[in-house]
């Protein structure tokens, strides 16, 4: 897959547990590219016989954990260029990852 770039420009709160609102930066157009490689590696999981596709997630890029739920708010598009994504395992419980492999992506389209 080529490079792409991503764009976020909205920020917005998901449904979280009571004091612990998961406030987030999303994107809509912006991350189309990331909807890409998200459904390539997905299939590819699926033809290697990992099981059916997981339901589609939400791109967001995780600010912080606050008391409060906050709206869809606009906010100055903030982008990158993505040229490699890792495969991560998320110590669940203990806000540690360790990168288990790193994908070059291609020349940019």
């Amino acid at each position: 897959m080529p490079r792409y770039g991503v764009v976020l420009d909205v920020a917005a709160s998901f449904r979280g547990r009571p004091g612990n609102q998961p406030l987030v930066l999303r994107g809509d157009h912006g991350v189309i590219g990331l909807t890409m490689l998200q459904d390539a590696v997905a299939a590819a999981l699926e033809t290697a016989g990992f099981g059916p596709r997981a339901p589609h997630c939400t791109t967001h890029l995780m600010l912080l954990y606050g008391d409060r739920f906050v709206a869809d708010h606009p906010v100055e598009p903030m982008g990158w260029t993505v040229h490699e994504f890792v495969l991560v395992h998320g110590l669940l419980g203990r806000g540690r990852y360790l990168a288990l492999a790193r994908f070059a992506l291609g020349a940019q389209a």
